[in-house]
């Protein structure tokens, strides 16, 4: 059921989702390769990738997790619908997203444990 204290929180989750989703939309353009960097900018280049794409993928997992708590009407279906979008403008499946999520979030982990600043 909606209330005022959930609909406040799905407009600061839509809101704070919207702001994930307009600072990715260099995401492509992050992936292209500077020509001959030097290796230790490729291996930072690298990890801001990784790390904006891990980013993205959590914003969009908090969708689902907020709706599965608040429970609000329609919410599933705009779940649905917001997801299959970013696929789409991500020039991807829904499959090849949540691949590509599985192994940013792996690899972000992964660098942040060699950083020493792992926070579950």
């Amino acid at each position: 059921m909606y209330t005022k204290s959930n609909g406040d929180m799905f407009v600061r989750y839509l809101s704070t989702l919207l702001l994930l989703v307009a600072c990715s939309q260099t995401h492509a353009q992050a992936l292209q390769k500077p020509a001959a960097p030097q290796q230790g900018q490729d291996i930072m280049g690298k990890a801001m990738v990784v790390s904006r794409i891990a980013g993205l993928c959590e914003g969009l997992k908090q969708v689902q997790v907020f709706q599965k708590s608040a429970q609000l009407e329609g919410g599933d279906e705009f779940a649905q619908r917001f997801l299959a979008a970013e696929a789409k403008r991500l020039n991807k499946t829904l499959a090849q997203l949540d691949t590509q999520c599985n192994q940013a979030e792996s690899t972000y982990r992964q660098l942040a444990r060699m950083a020493g600043v792992e926070n579950n």
